[in-house]
């Protein structure tokens, strides 16, 4: 019993620490999370209005570079207008 309490808390500690290095940004109209222990960016969900758009294969933030690397899920769904999307 006490061997399972100990292995959930460093499973806590670890899903706790992986969410310290996220933050959310704004670049161009898009919102991307960046994750400064990978240097990735994932662009996020949001209501756009664009009717195109360009996704950046990278973006700066604080005087760093993140690779763009992901679309988070549903990244466009309500975005209605849109009928380019350009990598």
């Amino acid at each position: 019993m006490k061997k399972n309490s100990i292995l959930f808390t460093l499973l806590l500690l670890v899903l706790s620490l992986n969410n310290i290095s996220a933050e959310t940004v704004e670049n161009n109209g898009l919102l991307f999370e960046i994750n400064e222990t990978t240097n990735e960016a994932c662009v996020l969900p949001n209501d756009y209005n664009f009717s195109s758009v360009v996704i950046p294969s990278s973006i700066s933030y604080n005087g760093n570079e993140y690779t763009v690397t992901k679309l988070a899920n549903k990244c466009f769904a309500n975005c209605y207008s849109l009928n380019k999307i350009e990598l």
